[in-house]
């Protein structure tokens, strides 16, 4: 388990998963992305303070995105005292100003579609003077609960280290490397959905208080990732584009179409980000397919023919393969593209490297984003012909789409000629990418 800095506190969703922003809270750092309600406040830069232990307080903290809970490790070191009553993490889908009741309610009660871990040091109704639990539908955290020996982790001290993971079946917690506990939850359907909010409840009966000082979650099921195809759960199908089996056709040979797919969560542009995906283009008349970053929405799709089913989806980056020549757009292209803008011209022309979009072939296509640089490497899996090239980005890709985040997936369009743009498999490769 990672231990953390008393004076930092961390959210970070790492290379490759579905939010890969960081927070960090202390001195030197800016704060954001972290909703506080109630009596929960940021506690002199460097701490969530969920309480701070006057009479009947209670108060929330939450992401301010949906991650993907389907599986996923969770840390945070805590501290947990006085008269406080408890605290718990909870994972939600009514949103990010979710506050339930106080007292033994913990800030919980009452929060719907939610499931939560708590951390009780009052003992209501028996149940002890520390102790665990699971529970689910906002309701009341008290009963049945589990005892937390105080030997090996006590809830009402400082420097509390809590690890959290969930299989899809499972939510295990240890306590300071040592003591354990196991509940069998299924949180996707608790919570009615494969994302959801995350992050803390608390309340307090007077004289102590609550305060998180670090914390990372890390979803499992977070990135794209289809080594051997697509599953319609984790990718929302726009227009035209559909699954045939476990390929991913953006546009199915029909005139004037507009298809796009996008993952289901936003991933982190931040940092270095790269993806690797094949793609076959059995029937290639026209027009093409762009590889996206936006922050319009996963059910973002635009305009067909020459847009590419890319047109006017602002906030975004657009990697095209253009099929047609139009106004001068090369038949057989890549170029790059931003603002929701016709994907058009300027582009650059494959032919001299080999590389046919046209031939029928399979190709392999690895995409690395570097600060202010787009590298693409495209290989024809049949005659190992090969085009690379590095694009110029006018600023940062945060900066293009307006936020750390962005929904990434495909586009594409037809007009009068057709053509069914398939991908056949599709990984994230966070900042592991062979770079060109």
């Amino acid at each position: 388990m990672k231990r953390f800095s008393a004076v930092t506190a961390l959210i970070f969703f790492s290379c490759g998963l579905a939010l890969q922003a960081q927070i960090q809270i202390g001195p030197e750092y800016n704060f954001r992305g972290l909703v506080f309600n109630g009596d929960s406040k940021l506690l002199s830069g460097y701490a969530m303070q969920l309480g701070d232990g006057a009479p009947d307080q209670d108060g929330s903290v939450f992401y301010h995105l949906p991650v993907d809970i389907r599986a996923f490790t969770t840390d945070f070191s805590f501290d947990q005292g006085g008269l406080a009553t408890g605290f718990t993490f909870t994972i939600q889908n009514t949103g990010t100003n979710a506050l339930g009741g106080g007292g033994d309610g913990l800030g919980y009660a009452g929060i719907a579609h939610s499931v939560a871990l708590k951390f009780d040091i009052y003992g209501d109704d028996g149940a002890g003077p520390q102790t665990t639990g699971v529970y689910t539908g906002g309701n009341s955290p008290k009963v049945p609960a589990v005892a937390v020996n105080p030997a090996s982790a006590s809830l009402d001290t400082t420097g509390i280290l809590a690890h959290v993971t969930y299989d899809g079946a499972t939510l295990t917690l240890t306590l300071n490397d040592s003591a354990s506990f196991s509940f069998p939850v299924d949180i996707p359907a608790a919570v009615g959905g494969d994302t959801a909010y995350v992050g803390f409840t608390a309340s307090g009966a007077g004289g102590g208080g609550q305060l998180v000082h670090a914390w990372s979650f890390v979803p499992s099921y977070s990135a794209p990732n289809f080594p051997a195809g697509f599953d319609a759960k984790s990718v929302t199908l726009n227009g035209a584009a559909a699954l045939d089996g476990a390929n991913l056709v953006l546009t199915n040979s029909g005139q004037y179409q507009a298809g796009s797919a996008f993952f289901n969560t936003p991933v982190g542009v931040e940092n270095e980000r790269g993806s690797i995906f094949s793609f076959q283009i059995p029937d290639s008349g026209g027009n093409g397919f762009t590889y996206t970053f936006q922050n319009t929405g996963p059910d973002a799709l635009g305009g067909d023919g020459a847009g590419l089913g890319y047109v006017g989806i602002h906030h975004s980056l657009a990697l095209k393969f253009g099929l047609y020549d139009h106004d001068g757009g090369g038949s057989n292209s890549v170029g790059v593209y931003t603002a929701g803008n016709l994907p058009d011209t300027p582009d650059i022309d494959l032919t001299s490297s080999g590389v046919d979009l046209h031939s029928g072939h399979i190709f392999k296509a690895t995409v690395i984003y570097q600060t202010s640089t787009l590298y693409l490497v495209l290989i024809d899996t049949v005659t190992n012909k090969f085009f690379v090239h590095t694009f110029t980005l006018a600023a940062p890709l945060p900066d293009i789409v307006f936020g750390d985040t962005a929904y990434v997936g495909f586009t594409a369009g037809t007009g009068a000629a057709t053509s069914n743009p398939t991908i056949l498999t599709w990984a994230d490769c966070g900042n592991s990418c062979p770079t060109p």
